[in-house]
């Protein structure tokens, strides 16, 4: 089957008067464990189902110790994990209201375990893809430049102690999914004046 693919339109994000085109696959939704190891035996019948279940397990309970000894860890043909730290988000807010802040090793925790793809698993999905239109949807400008949405999230962090995605997109008028994007690239940027706490669904914006 197809994966229908969407042409993204974002009018002048930066404020230097381009219109930036993205192309995105769109999603057919995730494939549970179970889907995925009856999709194994469909592929290799000599394969039994709770022998692929522990092989599985196995995989996962070894890579999750091994990340956890500080080791990266590469599946050879698929790609490697390593993992990505930084503050708890108690020693997040501690350091935003008080830089000069000293941490120990309880003020750590894992962020997220990174993925990178091998080049060759890349072209081996590549050769199997089969792509479709899927439509377009153009990302709004805001009324505002880019400076100046910098500015009004940080007039709105002077009275509050952070700020979601939700929060920004309203006050500058753009859509949450540019709004996610412009608030990673200010975070990037240790110039900024803005940095994060928490992640994934739990991701605030503060003051850095």
């Amino acid at each position: 089957m197809a994966i229908k693919f969407i042409k993204q339109e974002v009018a002048d994000l930066q404020g230097d008067g381009q219109t930036r085109v993205y192309y995105r696959a769109q999603s057919r939704g995730n494939v549970s464990w179970n889907d995925l190891v009856r999709h194994i035996t469909r592929h290799d019948s000599g394969l039994d189902e709770g022998d692929i279940v522990k092989v599985m397990q196995a995989i996962v309970n070894c890579t999750s110790e091994l990340l956890a000894e500080g080791h990266s860890v590469n599946l050879d043909g698929l790609g490697r994990f390593k993992l990505t730290i930084g503050l708890t988000e108690t020693a997040a807010k501690a350091t935003a209201e008080n830089p000069a802040t000293q941490h120990n090793a309880q003020s750590i925790e894992v962020k997220d375990i990174n993925f990178h793809a091998e080049p060759r698993f890349i072209e081996r999905v590549n050769r199997k893809c089969r792509f479709e239109r899927g439509g377009e949807s153009l990302i709004r400008k805001s009324e505002y430049t880019l400076d100046e949405r910098r500015q009004l999230a940080l007039q709105f962090l002077d009275t509050h102690p952070f700020m979601r995605v939700s929060d920004y997109a309203a006050m500058t008028g753009l859509s949450k999914s540019t709004a996610s994007i412009e608030l990673k690239a200010f975070r990037q940027d240790p110039d900024s004046g803005i940095t994060s706490t928490g992640r994934r669904a739990s991701l605030l914006y503060v003051k850095a």
